[in-house]
């Protein structure tokens, strides 16, 4: 049934055009398809079209959902452009991943490349950064279950006032 929607989608808005690839992405992401959205990005290669933001975004976004960071990485590292919410989609799957330092790390080159941010940014890394406060915390008193203690009083307190910008 899936793979008839998506089929359905790629001959009704021309098979080969950036927006019939990236509407059957996100298909394939909502509908938990990865293994049609993986045919539909063979689609994509064998096009040869040049891709759109929005299309990259959809890859990135379809293989950070499944746990396919390698992937995921490799397509966000070709984008000839990013926007806000390709870093975002970056960032929310390592979050996903529970790579809280490595968000954190591509907040810090999103904002050195001048980028600017989103609510839906802030949503993510303030958490992010929550964590990796009190985990540094606990690991300087050689107290690690300490520091998470501090991170779950923290959240309780505020959340959003966690984190430290150095």
């Amino acid at each position: 049934m899936i793979n008839y929607q998506i089929n359905l989608i790629l001959r009704t808005a021309h098979a080969d055009s950036n927006f019939a690839f990236s509407m059957a992405l996100k298909a394939c992401s909502d509908l938990g398809d990865l293994r049609t959205g993986r045919a539909v990005h063979a689609q994509v290669v064998k096009a040869a079209e040049d891709l759109d933001q929005v299309v990259n975004n959809a890859l990135v976004r379809l293989y950070s959902e499944y746990g396919c960071f390698e992937v995921a990485i490799r397509v966000f590292d070709e984008m000839p452009q990013r926007n806000v919410v390709s870093w975002n989609l970056l960032i929310g799957g390592l979050v996903k991943k529970d790579g809280v330092f490595e968000a954190m790390e591509a907040f810090r080159i999103m904002q050195g490349k001048g980028m600017g941010f989103s609510w839906v940014t802030l949503t993510t890394i303030l958490p992010v950064c929550a964590r990796v406060t009190a985990l540094v915390s606990g690991k300087e008193d050689g107290n690690e279950e300490r520091g998470w203690m501090q991170l779950a009083s923290c959240q309780e307190q505020n959340p959003y006032f966690c984190c430290r910008w150095e």
